[in-house]
């Protein structure tokens, strides 16, 4: 969020472009595993054309990682055709697994525990090319995380804005080419990256079950708190923690057209049909609890923190939410556990700045006479 938000781009995330590069200077074949959403990214590019481009880059090819996510639909459809899970929470985006381990824990029964399009996909590519490395790039911060912690399916995560400027670095164009094998009607988890892609996906047979997909952080943690709170019935769930699911990642390119321009450009490349693509013999995914546990401080240690943010009294205690925390109090509580800085304060960076400012007229030889702007004295020096 911090990263989409700042206007300064403040937060830098990680470049996987040199690791890329180091891959194929080895000189073994990597082959690309891209992401349904390159064709909201990349308008009027398919698939042969984004292969062509990214040959041109040393790679040996590109496959769609849709081929993986067929993989994926199959064993979606096995778990509600079970009809032995009460809930199935999607299991696909990595942020919204990374949500419910580490901060709502009493949904992970209800987590799929089975492999993410990206996974399958690198698996399905070292299978086909036996002895290549395997690159994903995709509109996701959170899968170079994924890559990372499930190790040995991707070996380097790039995103969408990372092989743009590769692309640019060196003078490549992505030209459109005529490209009727790519749109062919083999292709219906090519609407992955959409909200509802997953369930567009699948044969939704089982009547027993309410078939539903929720986007959005903040729409996801509702949903698992009536989850654990027992408020939900028999049910599937598709959650993506990006409002829009993936055509509304962090690292697409900063040149939206906007929303339906990019819903329509995947349904249109989307059809109705199935990839040829092999068999993998497992699909289960490890979830396991993340311990977040952090020790609660004292309210001394609290108090001292506000006296520093220049909050001694309780009515300076704005809450004001600028910093990401509802209350000023969460916010030292942040800080004492190592999650915040004290500086992250605006109402304290304000008046941090007008005590320096003052100090200046105060001291300074010169005469100072600060003005509105109807030309009334706010304040004057001194000197």
């Amino acid at each position: 969020m911090c990263f989409v938000a700042c206007p300064q781009n403040a937060k830098q995330i990680r470049n996987d472009v040199g690791k890329a590069k180091e891959l194929i200077a080895s000189g073994t074949p990597v082959y690309v595993s891209i992401a349904p959403s390159f064709v909201a990214n990349y308008d009027g590019i398919g698939i042969t054309a984004l292969n062509d481009a990214l040959k041109k880059l040393g790679f040996a090819g590109a496959e769609e990682t849709a081929e993986g996510a067929q993989l994926v639909t199959e064993q979606y459809e096995k778990l509600v055709a079970d009809g032995e899970h009460k809930i199935i929470i999607s299991s696909c985006c990595h942020t919204v697994n990374t949500l419910i381990q580490k901060y709502y824990p009493q949904a992970l029964p209800y987590l799929a525990q089975v492999k993410s399009p990206m996974l399958a996909h690198g698996e399905i590519l070292k299978k086909k090319y036996p002895g290549c490395h395997t690159v994903f790039i995709g509109p996701c911060l959170s899968k170079k995380a994924e890559a990372d912690a499930y190790a040995g399916a991707i070996d380097c995560v790039l995103t969408f804005e990372e092989l743009t400027g590769w692309l640019k670095e060196e003078n490549i164009e992505v030209c459109p080419v005529s490209d009727n094998a790519g749109r062919s009607d083999r292709a219906k988890t090519r609407l992955y990256p959409t909200t509802s892609g997953i369930l567009r996906s699948m044969n939704k047979d089982n009547p027993e079950y309410l078939y539903m997909a929720i986007d959005g952080v903040e729409n996801c943690r509702n949903a698992l708190r009536d989850i654990i709170d027992g408020n939900v019935g028999k049910c599937f769930i598709e959650m993506s923690a990006c409002v829009n699911s993936c055509i509304g990642g962090p690292a697409m390119d900063k040149k939206h057209e906007g929303v339906i321009h990019e819903r329509r450009a995947v349904d249109e490349f989307a059809g109705s049909g199935r990839f040829d693509t092999v068999e993998l013999a497992d699909m289960t995914k490890s979830l396991p609890f993340i311990s977040m546990q952090k020790t609660m401080p004292g309210s001394k240690a609290i108090e001292e923190i506000l006296r520093k943010m220049n909050k001694s009294d309780p009515s300076q205690e704005l809450n004001c939410g600028s910093c990401g925390y509802d209350t000023c109090r969460e916010k030292a509580i942040a800080i004492l556990q190592g999650k915040a800085d004290l500086t992250m304060c605006l109402p304290y960076l304000k008046e941090k700045a007008e005590s320096f400012s003052d100090n200046i007229i105060n001291n300074t030889p010169n005469g100072i006479m600060v003005l509105s702007e109807d030309l009334e004295v706010q304040q004057i020096n001194k000197a």
